[in-house]
């Protein structure tokens, strides 16, 4: 064959073979229940030599702790190492972004924090999806903040949690059931009395209208519900301690009996009668030095919507995971009751960290647009209830599928972090960028491949190191920035 023919025919294999991955399906074809046949993308048959995977070692090689910068720099008096600190920050791309740049959005934040180590309370609410779950990213910026400005506790819990948390080690009467707005929902559940957990608990099940009011005069059954709290096993010390307990209930439609007791001891006894009031709040000053149990008695359940363990000054930091949840979900929580649950604690700091959730769904950028105006609606909510309230939201993190093999970041990662951003300078608030801070778009691979991993293998999830090194990114973030302040 001569060579022109030889040209030819390669010329000739190489369009047909193109021709057909463009309209061969990307899923395959299935052929029977069991087969499935698959052909190469354009990519796949040209560019997979050139392709080259990117390298995320800077953010591995670039750890460091701002507290212990600042410690080497007051010992050596070196005015550089702190500018290198501060310049390491901006490499790194770990500084809070702020509309116009007006970084005095925090200075009352900042300002409420210098005084925290030696009077009063600063309460920060971390609000987020599965990401944060166990109290995983919150207990250890609970743990540094709670070192720097004093505090203690782990904050507010929910009576029934659906996941084990690091921060307490709770158990509870298997009487109990959880109801959330999120996720799952109980169809028995007909108000929207869900309280600042969006969820609650309860010892009995919910009476059904039309049969309540028969139910509770003729039932003469007492129930027994009861919730127990130990500080022992907590990774972080201050965690453990607490000096103060508030429990949030309310729809207590039959009297009830309440008791707080310090391990064998009783130290309160209280008799409720039924209130119509969408929330009761009852506080008193307990010991961590015993574990602490909740006694509830009644013929039927009060909503309990959670419980705070803290101390009497200082910074306290409540986890508050919902899983599945977008952020979108506050607007439907009862106003009245939300805004006086709000209302029982002193909140400086509201972190949002959401956007995960809606990645698999996001098909087009008029989506991404819409979600972004449904969450800046959560936030004018949320300011309205709590007007000096500072606000950062936290975006997604790198997240990804896996395609004939590969792993691939959602098309539209950068799109729905954009208007979180917007929405979030629409409404004052501050943006901490968590895709760029861990590396970008393709960087959950090397997060899940790193050794020790960081990551989950679903590709989604941090782990337990990696939490803690997110929680130390944002950390560094905002202690720069509380040091220009101070400066």
């Amino acid at each position: 064959m001569k060579p022109v023919q030889v040209f030819l025919f390669m010329v000739t294999l190489f369009l047909c073979l193109g021709v057909i991955s463009l309209v061969f399906p990307r899923e395959g074809i299935r052929v029977g229940e069991i087969y499935t046949v698959d052909y190469p993308s354009l990519k796949d048959l040209f560019a997979l030599d050139t392709v080259q995977e990117k390298d995320f070692t800077f953010v591995f090689e670039n750890e460091f702790d701002i507290d212990s910068l600042e410690l080497a720099a007051k010992i050596k008096r070196d005015s550089t190492r702190q500018a290198r600190a501060k310049d390491s920050i901006r490499q790194w791309q770990l500084k809070l972004h702020y509309p116009s740049d007006d970084k005095s959005l925090l200075h009352a934040l900042f300002q409420t924090l210098e005084k925290t180590n030696t009077s009063g309370k600063t309460r920060i609410m971390h609000y987020g999806d599965s990401q944060i779950e166990g109290d995983r990213i919150t207990g250890y910026l609970r743990h540094k903040l709670q070192n720097k400005f004093g505090g203690n506790g782990p904050g507010l819990v929910a009576s029934v949690p659906l996941v084990k948390s690091a921060g307490i080690k709770q158990a509870y009467s298997d009487n109990w059931q959880r109801y959330t707005l999120y996720g799952k929902q109980d169809s028995t559940v007909t108000h929207n009395r869900y309280g600042p957990l969006a969820s609650f608990g309860r010892f009995t099940p919910i009476i059904p209208d039309s049969v309540k009011t028969d139910s509770l005069f003729t039932d003469t059954t007492t129930h027994t519900g009861w919730i127990t709290f130990e500080p022992s096993g907590i990774t972080y010390p201050k965690t453990r301690h607490y000096e103060r307990m508030k429990l949030l209930m309310g729809n207590i439609e039959a009297p009830l009996t309440f008791r707080i007791y310090s391990a064998d001891s009783l130290l309160e006894e209280k008799i409720i009668p039924p209130n119509d009031g969408p929330l009761l709040a009852i506080e008193r000053a307990v010991s961590d030095q015993q574990p602490l149990r909740l006694e509830f008695e009644s013929k039927t359940s009060p909503d309990v919507y959670g419980i705070s363990l803290e101390g009497n000054k200082g910074i306290i930091v409540d986890n508050i995971a919902m899983r599945g949840s977008s952020g979108t979900l506050f607007r439907k929580i009862n106003r009245a009751l939300l805004a006086q649950s709000f209302n029982q604690f002193d909140i400086k700091l509201l972190i949002l960290q959401f956007g995960g959730n809606v990645m698999p769904y996001i098909d087009n950028f008029k989506e991404c647009e819409q979600y972004g105006r449904w969450f800046e609606s959560q936030l004018v909510l949320l300011k309205g209830m709590i007007p000096d309230v500072a606000i950062i939201v936290i975006g997604p993190s790198d997240m990804g599928t896996f395609i004939n093999g590969e792993y691939e970041s959602y098309d539209l990662l950068d799109e729905v972090r954009d208007a979180l951003k917007e929405a979030t300078f629409n409404q004052g608030g501050v943006y901490w960028d968590l895709l760029e801070a861990m590396g970008g778009k393709g960087a959950m691979k090397a997060w899940v491949e790193a050794n020790p991993s960081l990551a989950a293998k679903d590709y989604v999830h941090f782990n337990h190191r990696g939490a803690e090194k997110v929680a130390q990114m944002f950390y560094n973030a905002l202690i720069a920035d509380y040091n220009a302040y101070k400066d």
